[in-house]
């Protein structure tokens, strides 16, 4: 007679092979065997080392002495948890974001497991703690864990930056003189994208342009260039992404008081002249580096493009539009953003 009984076979799944329940019985004939194979996948871990045990008794009718085996496999759940936890949702996510860090971690916490990184990033070994900071571009990883005899390669994706999103629109009051031009400005929280991943360990920047394309007013020769998006207007500067994937809170102006134009093309504050239709476009290229880049760092890779727009009437109302956002002044000191007029409440004062 066959005897086969099994301990804490409940943490495994059957998934091949012969299917029966435990403990198992079976005939058999003299001068004759048994063989049969299951396969299976662990369910969840162990409690501790070889706590799963299977064992076969063959006990012979004749009275003779019983004959035994056994076999013992420990089931062991890696976790690959990045540092930074988004919400209780993603603590175990499988995707990070570019230079991201994360831990490996494993139970039974007694099995000695190892980490290599076959494609992209760093493995770092702390006491036998492993870390993983991935690349700062999105290559395969190419991950793979090894626990004594066994390895596989865990299914963990490399995510870049992929566009900006804005909240919290508002727009500004410079208190230009009613009858001028200028004083066109709004605010808004930008955010990197998407937010299932964490970017808190790079940096990101408008990558300085000199695109323009200005047309009629801001096309007269006497700006030259001034308004260019340079770092004179705080292009290239590095902003560390916060929680969330901040990136920056930007304002989006022009707001000071801007000049009239004389018939020979020269500027003027007097209001015996006025204004021409104009407009002008900046071509915003957005790309990112590591945490912490240094002043003059070029952007490792850029991963969209935005614009920024001027339009000014011949009345002298100055609109200017970034990210789907459109804020306006009117010679009349009338502020509508979006389409909307502003009270004095809901402006901020720049």
């Amino acid at each position: 007679m066959l005897y086969v009984s099994a301990q804490k076979i409940e943490k495994l799944v059957r998934v091949g092979g012969k299917s029966i329940s435990f403990p198992y019985t079976a005939f058999v004939p003299p001068q004759s065997g048994v063989s049969f194979s299951i396969e299976y996948e662990a369910e969840t871990h162990s409690d501790s080392e070889r706590d799963i045990t299977v064992t076969a008794s063959l006990i012979p009718g004749d009275g003779g002495g019983t004959i035994s085996d056994s076999a013992s496999a420990t089931a062991v759940k890696i976790d690959f948890k990045p540092e930074v936890h988004l919400s209780r949702f993603l603590q175990h996510r499988h995707v990070v974001g570019v230079n991201e860090l994360a831990q490996l971690t494993w139970k039974p916490n007694s099995v000695s497991v190892g980490l290599r990184a076959n494609g992209g990033g760093q493995v770092h070994d702390n006491n036998g703690y492993y870390y993983y900071r991935a690349p700062l571009i999105g290559v395969a990883p190419g991950l793979v864990a090894t626990c004594q005899y066994s390895e596989f390669e865990l299914a963990v994706s490399i995510i870049e930056p992929m566009s900006v999103v804005v909240t919290n629109v508002f727009a500004y009051n410079y208190n230009v003189p009613t009858n001028d031009a200028g004083g066109a400005g709004m605010g808004f929280d930008m955010y990197i994208l998407p937010t299932n991943v964490s970017f808190m360990d790079i940096a990101v920047m408008e990558v300085p342009s000199e695109y323009m394309d200005p047309q009629g007013y801001f096309a007269n020769p006497y700006f030259d260039y001034a308004w260019a998006h340079t770092t004179d207007m705080k292009a290239g500067v590095w902003h560390n992404i916060g929680v969330g994937n901040f990136f920056m809170q930007d304002c989006t102006e022009m707001g000071d008081r801007i000049p009239r134009i004389k018939p020979n093309g020269e500027t003027s504050f007097e209001p015996i002249y006025g204004w021409i239709v104009g407009s002008m476009n900046w071509r915003i290229p957005v790309g990112w580096n590591c945490r912490n880049s240094e002043p003059g760092d070029p952007a490792l890779k850029e991963f969209m493009v935005y614009w920024q727009s001027f339009r000014m009437s011949i009345e002298g109302t100055l609109e200017v539009e970034k990210l789907s956002n459109t804020v306006q002044r009117a010679t009349n000191s009338v502020i509508r953003l979006n389409g909307v007029v502003q009270t004095l409440e809901e402006l901020r004062v720049r």
